[in-house]
């Protein structure tokens, strides 16, 4: 009796233990189901902000080269034609265009006629453009034509005054198709998109569209947090109950969702996704039946093994053992089913001899349309075009048991073709000899780079093909970054010649003196900035020294943060001969020239309007040249993140290759930057105490893994631990660092020493290398800005040769000086002086 309560008590006991085991593994599975499935529903919700964000850029590009065109400005019957086929050409996307006045009256709109004339001022999108001057993303909001729509508003100026929006309604349903509705991580999951104000923009309930969520959620309070969460920030995770709508129970499901935040000019639409909680577990219920079965086994035969144990000690201890690598069988296979099914990229497992696909998982089923059942139906060769079946056919039969990847092809169930890179490694399922596979779709990624190409590809063109000379320069530093060959041509300089040159050459001095004006400089960008484009006339001076008129239209661009004035220019010459010919005949012969008169105003009208053409086309390029490269920028930051999919060893290489040539072009640019302001002027130093001891210490720190990736010794000597000096710290600390990095670079090996010493008031410090030393021949050129010493640096070394001109230049700022003691072949000596 004692025997059998003892061992009641035993089997409860161990009974709660399991099911307490069972409830634990479970939640953590639950949670890391969820998890993965969030970090899906992220990566698709920022994919879905992108090409949302990237649609209305172009969507407001567009119209700020359309609102340039003067037969616009003037609505014109060529301009109203200019805006009707445009209408017709994109009419999938543009619902219709509207040209509005600047007191808020449609003066022309297509194709919805019937509306000109109508007053729109009252709406509040209108009013926020006509207040603002800018361009303008609309709410939701039913036009007077009858229909719901979202609309875009560009300013339109005329002689420089505001003079109405040229405006698209756009198809806000097409956006939605194209981006939010077919993102569906499960059956019930669904996207939905709200304004700025509230306003559902897309949502999976057709009724919901263009309604206010405020409104349409009020008996569901967590929805309501929900969408004043994603005013709040970026980007984020979180959870609510909300009526399932999949029976007539009434039953309050948990959703799980993401939201991300897409910005626009003046206002910005959250993106949500959202999926039932049940759906996300679903898989879960084979699997907790299978562990429950494993623990009532266990439990079974743990009341076996307690019986026993009595009578046949010796065999029971056999059978524990038997059973206990059972257990870890079970619990292997347990766990490779759950990664397998689990992972959300597509996987499937084939067998070598005869290609038939064995197992997919749910990623695949969802990815390519084919059920479950379909998948083990088929062979691996039916997902390939027929172009590719028989070379991955033979192709597999050369795999030898190693991992491999590669891009193919591949045909989901609906016929459509995708480009993969497919992973795969030997692997053994129900004794079968067979390889498993990870498959990433590229094809989003290909056609983004595609994209990229192409836009680039047409700047490129429009650049080079205008028949007038363009300039982008540098709007701080007057450097020209770029110019086409209609430019060279028309100065008398080569490519080369020109770029990296101020813009002055090209001008006489008393111009050359106003365009040196910092103060001038900054008055003229802020007309630029208010005016968009500006044109007016001046004298060029070619190469050979002569001189001719031209005509130049200007507008500001942002390239990777940086400003510059992309300006046009026209040679007027025979225009000006005409201009005083003109003259000279209504002066002299007035009575002759009427007939020519009016000939001569003719054409310097066609010389206007071609103007008017010219600065459309600055404005456009502006958009042109910063629409691709944001996208670079961006589309590298997502690639290198690992958001669109792992990267393999190359790929990592390459970006790294990319990232590093990205990081040496901004320290040349920022070298041209320095150099630039000090010699325009423009540079200001800041004089404050500072602890110029510990400075020179931390930059000695910052060097030392370069000195000891060389072999090379640096030795610092400092007469006093602490020296208080005033001046401007982070100059000094630009100079110190650029002669030490110097004394490196040039060091092949040997030891790199800094003595630093006060004597009278002055702090004087001296960087000494055994390096390579410098003749005597170049010891003019050391300080000269772009210039290289030629015997073996510019073959072996690279940089700008801007460091020590800068430096110098700093330094005497600074009221110090810099010097030089050098012998080729045994080192040099740089010292640095300056005040306390």
């Amino acid at each position: 009796m004692k025997f059998q309560k003892s061992f009641i008590l035993i089997f409860f006991a161990v009974s709660i233990l399991f099911a307490l085991g069972l409830y634990t593994v479970y939640t953590v599975v639950k949670e890391k189901i969820i998890q993965d499935m969030n970090f899906s529903q992220t990566v698709l919700a920022r994919q879905a902000a992108t090409g949302i964000k990237d649609y209305v850029s172009n969507v407001t590009g567009t119209l700020n080269y359309l609102s340039l065109f003067p037969e616009i400005i003037e609505s014109n019957s060529f301009g109203k034609k200019i805006m009707s086929n445009y209408q017709m050409i994109n009419s999938d996307e543009i619902k219709s265009v509207t040209r509005m006045n600047a007191k808020g009256k449609i003066i022309f709109t297509f194709p919805y006629i019937e509306s000109i004339g109508t007053d729109i001022s009252y709406q509040d999108h209108v009013r926020l453009s006509m207040k603002t001057h800018k361009i303008v993303v609309s709410d939701v909001f039913n036009t007077v034509q009858g229909f719901r729509t979202v609309a875009v508003h560009a300013p339109v100026f005329k002689n420089g005054h505001y003079d109405g929006t040229l405006a698209f309604l756009l198809s806000f349903d097409k956006i939605a198709q194209k981006y939010i509705e077919n993102i569906r991580v499960k059956e019930s999951g669904y996207g939905w998109v709200v304004s700025e104000n509230g306003i559902e923009i897309s949502s999976p309930f057709l009724g919901h569209i263009g309604k206010n969520v405020y409104e349409t959620y009020k008996d569901f309070p967590e929805i309501i947090s929900l969408i004043n969460e994603t005013h709040k920030g970026e980007e984020g995770v979180t959870a609510y109950h909300y009526h399932s709508g999949r029976d007539t129970s009434g039953e309050n499901v948990i959703m799980h969702a993401v939201y991300k935040r897409v910005s626009f000019n003046n206002t910005f639409w959250s993106i949500v996704i959202a999926t039932p909680e049940d759906e996300i577990t679903a898989t879960l219920s084979g699997f907790r039946t299978n562990l429950l079965f494993v623990i009532i086994a266990l439990l079974l035969l743990f009341m076996i093994f307690m019986y026993l144990i009595v009578r046949f000690q010796v065999i029971v201890e056999e059978q524990r053992k038997r059973e206990s690598v059972l257990t870890d069988l079970r619990e292997s296979e347990s766990r490779y089913r759950y990664l397998f099914e689990q992972n959300p990229v597509p996987m499937l497992i084939y067998e070598l001899d005869g290609l038939s696909i064995l197992a997919v998982n749910d990623a695949f089923v969802a990815h390519y349309g084919y059920s479950n059942e379909e998948a083990l139906t088929m062979l691996l060769t039916d997902l390939y075009p027929k172009h590719e079946r028989e070379k991955i056919s033979d192709f597999t039969k050369t795999l030898k048991g190693h991992a491999y990847a590669g891009e193919w092809h591949h045909l989901k169930k609906d016929g459509t073709q995708i480009i993969i890179e497919a992973h795969s490694h030997r692997f053994s399922y129900e004794c079968r000899a067979s390889r498993v596979a990870v498959i990433n779709d590229l094809t989003e990624r290909k056609r983004i780079e595609e994209s990229l190409k192409e836009n680039f590809l047409k700047f490129k063109t429009l650049f080079e093909i205008n028949p007038d000379a363009i300039f982008i320069t540098d709007a701080n530093t007057l450097e020209i970054y770029d110019c086409n060959q209609v430019a060279c041509v028309m100065n008398g300089y080569s490519h080369e010649e020109l770029i990296g040159r101020s813009i002055n050459i090209l001008h006489l001095e008393q111009t050359t003196k106003i365009v040196d004006d910092a103060e001038g400089r900054h008055q003229f960008i802020e007309y630029l900035q208010h005016h968009n484009s500006v044109t007016q006339e001046s004298i060029h001076r070619r190469k050979d020294g002569t001189l001719f008129p031209i005509e130049t239209s200007m507008c500001l661009l942002t390239l990777d943060g940086r400003q510059f004035v992309m300006g046009i220019d026209r040679d007027i010459t025979e225009r000006k001969r005409a201009e005083d010919e003109l003259k000279k005949y209504h002066e002299h012969l007035e009575e002759m020239v009427y007939d020519r008169t009016a000939e001569l105003k003719i054409a310097k009208e066609r010389a206007e309007s071609a103007d008017r053409l010219k600065s459309a086309f600055l404005a456009t390029m502006s958009h042109e040249l910063r629409t691709p490269l944001n996208s670079i920028i961006g589309f590298t930051g997502i690639l290198m993140k690992g958001i669109a999919g792992p990267l393999n060893d190359e790929q990592q290489k390459q970006l790294g290759m990319a990232k590093g040539s990205a990081h040496h072009l901004l320290d040349l640019i920022n070298d041209v930057l320095d150099i630039s302001k000090i010699e325009a002027g423009q540079l200001v130093v800041s004089f404050n105490t500072f602890d110029y001891g510990k400075t020179l210490k931390n930059i000695v720190v910052t060097v030392q893994p370069l000195a000891e990736k060389k072999e090379i010794k640096i030795q610092l000597g400092i007469s006093n631990d602490v020296i208080e000096i005033n001046s401007d710290e982070r100059r000094i600390g630009q100079v110190l660092l650029n002669l030490i990095n110097n004394a490196i670079k040039f060091t092949d090996h040997g030891t790199v020493k800094i003595d630093c010493q006060v004597i009278d008031g002055n702090v004087i410090t001296k960087v000494i290398d055994t390096g390579i030393g410098i003749k005597n021949e170049d010891m003019s050129k050391l300080f000269k800005p772009f210039s290289q010493i030629d015997t073996g640096l510019t073959r072996n070394h690279d940089g700008t040769g801007l460091g020590l001109s800068i430096s110098q230049k700093l330094i005497e700022k600074l009221n110090g000086t810099i010097t030089v003691e050098s012998e080729a072949g045994i080192g040099s000596i740089f010292t640095v002086t300056v005040p306390l």
